[in-house]
């Protein structure tokens, strides 16, 4: 398999921390050639043990349309948690990438997966957040929230992230590029910039990229609805290659927001933040303390004081 075939940037992770705006910003840069689906998950089976669907020759055809840009970019954020086998399969198909990683702080992570996940009805409507973060806990200890069975429930260990990101850091080390949600979603321009010096590209046309934001969660009046008009996105992709044409994309899902959206019904109440907060608090302390030992500095509010945090749950280091 010819390697300018294959894809040679991959946005690995995680869910729910601006993959999907963040593949739509790169594939705006004239030197980035994006996959023709943002997902095309050809590794994620290796995360229960199973093979790749397909050959490599399939995976490459979802890159078939570049004309030889420096960048072919897909984004699975499945990868991230797919585990060593998964990482070094890529590593061993792909071994010349550069890997970008965006994580978010994982509190809000979780409530924003818990909400996703009632919408694409996976959760029952009345499955409070209290009862989700209490069957994610009990799977975990069990050690069985790793089973596909229960992927719906590995949310809550996906947001301790420094339990997965050694792996990526130990099979392509200075070629992984560590960002962060906050940054993206309130300094765009800036944290696209440095992106792209980190990649050796020019960053001056990010100055015009279309900073819109992609895959917001919303709340629909009606899941019908809804399902339906998911369906109907997945066809029209198919046959008209619409995940290429964010700006149609975007006319199209501006009008049905404002047909079938509505305000959230639900809050994330103090006492359950409190809950998933400690939780994270350790891993997070340690993430924070293994960015720095990278040279990291510009850290985000929910990894600036780990110290503090470790101090909280009464581990003294």
């Amino acid at each position: 398999m010819d390697a300018a075939a294959l894809p040679n940037l991959l946005i690995v992770g995680v869910t729910k921390a601006g993959t999907t705006s963040l593949y739509w910003y790169l594939a705006q840069h004239p030197e980035i050639c994006a996959s023709t689906h943002k997902e095309t998950n050809y590794f994620s089976p290796l995360r229960y043990r199973r093979q790749p669907t397909g050959t490599l020759d399939d995976y490459a055809s979802y890159f078939a349309h570049c004309t030889g840009e420096p960048y072919r970019l897909e984004a699975s954020p499945e990868y991230f948690y797919g585990g060593p086998e998964l990482v070094r399969a890529v590593r061993t198909a792909l071994p010349e990438s550069r890997i970008i990683v965006s994580l978010r702080d994982p509190v809000d992570r979780l409530w924003s997966g818990y909400r996703y996940k009632r919408l694409q009805g996976g959760l029952a409507d009345d499955v409070t957040f209290a009862q989700f973060f209490e069957r994610c806990l009990e799977l975990r200890r069990a050690g069985a929230d790793v089973r596909e069975e229960h992927a719906l429930f590995r949310a809550l260990s996906i947001g301790r992230y420094v339990d997965n990101l050694g792996y990526w850091f130990d099979a392509f080390g200075d070629d992984v590029y560590v960002m962060f949600f906050e940054h993206l979603a309130t300094a765009p321009l800036v944290t696209m910039t440095e992106l792209l010096t980190w990649l050796e590209l020019d960053a001056e046309p990010a100055r015009t990229f279309d900073y819109g934001v992609s895959q917001k969660t919303i709340e629909p009046r009606s899941k019908a609805l809804h399902h339906r008009a998911k369906s109907l996105a997945a066809r029209a992709d198919r046959l008209f290659g619409l995940d290429r044409n964010r700006a149609l994309k975007g006319r199209l899902r501006d009008i049905y927001m404002r047909l079938n959206t509505r305000a959230p019904v639900d809050e994330f109440v103090a006492a359950d933040h409190t809950r998933v907060e400690e939780f994270y608090a350790e891993a997070n302390a340690a993430l924070a303390r293994d960015l720095m030992a990278r040279g990291y500095r510009d850290l985000p509010a929910w990894l600036s004081e780990p110290d503090r945090a470790r101090t909280r749950l009464g581990d003294p280091g």
